[in-house]
């Protein structure tokens, strides 16, 4: 077996162990801490996830530009060089950890059991700071053709902390024990990316190897994609942290755990997409354009079946498994996780369109086109969080994907692309079918837990059968048989 396959084997564990670990602990966390307090941790965490955004997005996207525009040499070098750069952004850090700390210490409605916030904002800024670091790591094996190791450390310390929170947390139900925690692990992480590094002496800094005719390729496509990494955070951080800054800490429990469980769709299909990205790159050299609309027309129908059968099925057992998940006391999750998994799934299938403006280096205006609608939807947010609250948060962030949507769709068209052929071969289907899904929950709401697993079966049936092709079917079962990907 090839490293490529073994590295997507790993890659595919790791986000399964991942959406285990959320499924898992969340529900031990939220009834141990309360709503209250766990919101607190989820508005600590958001105000300082500001940070990870300036990561200079060294990471798989970055690397697989890099290697396309760069020769060996220089695409590792400057890669090494970034994590100086990284290392300044501490120094940001820290000021703004001095600034957050004295905004909370003004906030009366922030009192909760033994928070001790310079601890909580020391801890968490060193948790940043580390997470950044191994981001950069992780660019470096990519670089050098190792994903295995990388992943496998992920998944070892995900599973550690798992197994901790489950042993301890009982005996210490405190916010101070998960900041933690959550310390320990990165830390670890960071040690064991970074000494294989060493060993092998791949932490070379030569800044005299880069050009300055490449450095302003990559510098720009940097921004693009810094762009697009505060879209997201905006995205979803702004309402944690303006109904955390309005007190509203029940509200940013439920928030955080619909976005939590309405994301998970994006895990499963770009894990999937990443397998069949690099043939649109080969494929744009070979044939141009037209040869690359068949492509994404391709990739995005294999998209669009794991969006339909993770949607749908949610849509029929959703609420069962809220219910279960969460013993019951957060209801209004099912509704919310609903309407974000729907809005990010006509994102998700569309997403082999900014794989080919990254080839082009023309993912930044892409980036522009899904800022303008969050932005504006943040300033609606600030005006009418009070009477609106966590409804009008999950709304405006649905909205804006949606918006983001159209506006791309539209600059795709004027690059060439023919969209209405486009949506006929990719989107018609899949939205007849979870339309005509969404109608008989609807229609027989109180259908019993036991019948809607059974549903769920029939539905991966219906969706295995009618949303693709024979061509494509074959395909998926010989996917995981090949030797080389």
């Amino acid at each position: 077996m090839g490293s490529l396959k073994k590295g997507i084997l790993v890659s595919y564990f790791s986000v399964f162990i991942t959406i285990i670990s959320g499924i898992l602990i969340t529900p031990l966390i939220v009834s141990t801490l309360g709503a209250n307090e766990y919101g607190v941790y989820i508005y600590l965490s958001a105000s300082f996830g500001l940070c990870s955004v300036f990561n200079l997005c060294v990471n798989q996207t970055f690397t697989r530009f890099i290697v396309n525009n760069t020769d060996e040499k220089l695409y590792i070098k400057v890669l090494t060089n970034l994590l100086t750069i990284v290392l300044l952004i501490v120094l940001f850090i820290i000021i703004f950890v001095i600034l957050l700390f004295y905004n909370f210490k003004k906030q009366q409605t922030l009192v909760v059991t033994e928070l001790n916030l310079s601890y909580y904002c020391l801890f968490l800024s060193i948790i940043v700071v580390l997470r950044l670091l191994n981001e950069c790591f992780l660019g470096i094996y990519i670089a050098f053709k190792e994903y295995v190791y990388p992943q496998a450390i992920r998944i070892l310390f995900a599973v550690l902390r798992i197994v901790l929170i489950f042993v301890l947390l009982p005996n210490f139900s405190n916010l101070f024990f998960i900041f933690s925690l959550d310390l320990f692990v990165s830390l670890m992480s960071s040690i064991f990316l970074i000494l294989p590094l060493i060993k092998k002496n791949r932490l070379v800094f030569d800044s005299s190897c880069i050009k300055i005719k490449e450095l302003k390729i990559i510098l720009y496509f940097m921004l693009g994609i810094l762009a697009i990494s505060l879209v997201n955070f905006l995205r979803w951080k702004f309402g944690e942290l303006l109904l955390g800054f309005h007190g509203l800490y029940a509200d940013v429990t439920v928030f955080s755990l619909s976005v939590m469980l309405g994301s998970y769709i994006g895990a499963f299909t770009s894990s999937f997409s990443n397998l069949l990205l690099p043939n649109i790159n080969e494929i744009y050299i070979n044939s141009g354009l037209k040869g690359v609309e068949s492509e994404v027309i391709r990739v995005s129908r294999y998209v669009a079946f794991i969006v339909t059968l993770i949607l749908t099925s949610f849509i029929l057992i959703g609420q069962v498994f809220v219910e279960i998940w969460l013993k019951g006391e957060y209801p209004m999750v099912w509704n919310f996780s609903l309407f974000i998994m729907a809005s990010l799934g006509v994102l998700l299938i569309q997403s082999s369109f900014n794989t080919y403006l990254q080839i082009i280096n023309e993912h930044g205006k892409r980036s522009v086109l899904f800022l303008i609608p969050t932005l504006l939807t943040m300033i609606l947010g600030i005006l009418l969080v009070k009477s609106g609250g966590i409804k009008l948060m999950v709304s405006m962030a649905c909205t804006s994907i949606l918006i983001g949507v159209i506006l791309s769709n539209i600059y795709y068209s004027r690059l060439g692309f023919n969209m209405l052929h486009y949506y006929k071969k990719v989107l018609f289907i899949p939205t007849v079918y979870t339309i005509i899904v969404l109608t008989i929950k609807l229609v027989f709401d109180d259908i019993s837990n036991v019948t809607s697993f059974v549903l769920v079966f029939i539905n991966t049936i219906l969706v295995y059968r009618f949303v693709i092709s024979n061509t494509e079917r074959k395909f998926l079962k010989s996917l995981l048989s090949q030797n080389k990907i």
